[in-house]
């Protein structure tokens, strides 16, 4: 039987949309990679999602020997420690309040349980300091994060990532391209035809090309008087919102208008 490292890593946009994402390595190979996306949710809860995904797969999994690396102290010492002594109280604080997150703990709890009633034996949970290069973490967090901001073909666009997603200074190894999202069309991949013989992407900032076509979409918006959303708004310049906020000239003022119970935003000129 082999053994797993799974590293976990969930993310959240500010409008409320959230990713997660496990992957798998057996050994020094990443053997599977899963991802994806909820709305209206914390970064915590995202956290602990990923975690759920990553207890699932070593339920199912063949090895005895899982550990399981998050960046979230929330998520490491919540399992490791106070989990257990939430469940035996009742699922109250040491402070009498309820446990935030409940129904995750609790999935945590049971499939930790169905874990050691197959291989006798626990899943280990270790912190690793996100952001610090680790290729797993780093991983993690770029499927995590594209899943928050992108709803769709999220990870068939970075499995072939590189581990960790920095650019290349040399600009005859870096091909542009674009892949087509439809109405999401504002992902920009640089593509890196080399390396282990298989082509690896992954996500960069938009270009000076996708600037302009964001703000003539925001011209559009100002021109016609078209009604959006928050979430449409902060998607479109990639900047969260408060209920008057401005950007590159336009200002974006609440309506009375309201769709689903939430306020739409006209865009006014300078």
């Amino acid at each position: 039987m082999s053994n797993l490292k799974i590293y976990v890593d969930g993310a959240r946009k500010g409008s409320g949309a959230g990713g997660w994402a496990i992957v798998v390595y057996d050994d020094d190979t990443i053997v599977w990679e899963e991802g994806g996306r909820v709305e209206d949710v914390t970064n915590n809860q995202m956290e602990l999602q990923a975690a759920v995904a990553a207890m699932t797969y070593a339920v199912k999994s063949n090895s005895c020997k899982v550990t399981v690396y998050s960046d979230s102290q929330y998520v490491v010492k919540g399992f490791s420690n106070w989990v257990w002594n939430w469940r035996q109280n009742g699922w109250v604080t040491s402070k009498g309040e309820a446990v935030l997150n409940q129904s995750y703990w609790e999935s945590l709890v049971a499939l930790s349980g169905k874990f050691k009633k197959k291989f006798n034996k626990a899943v280990d949970f270790k912190w690793v300091k996100g952001h610090s290069g680790d290729p797993g973490n780093e991983r993690a967090d770029l499927i995590a994060v594209a899943y928050s901001n992108y709803k769709e073909n999220t990870l068939e666009l970075v499995r072939d990532a590189c581990l960790t997603p920095e650019i290349t200074e040399s600009a005859e190894e870096v091909v542009e391209s674009k892949v087509d999202l439809g109405d999401d069309e504002f992902l920009n991949i640089a593509a890196l035809a080399f390396g282990n013989g298989r082509e690896k992407i992954f996500l960069v900032k938009p270009d000076l090309e996708d600037n302009f076509k964001r703000l003539e979409a925001v011209h559009k918006l100002a021109t016609n008087k078209w009604l959006v959303t928050k979430p449409e708004l902060e998607m479109l310049i990639e900047r969260d919102l408060g209920l008057d906020s401005s950007w590159r000239g336009w200002k974006f003022v609440k309506s009375d208008f309201y769709e689903d119970g939430k306020p739409l935003f006209k865009v006014l000129s300078r």
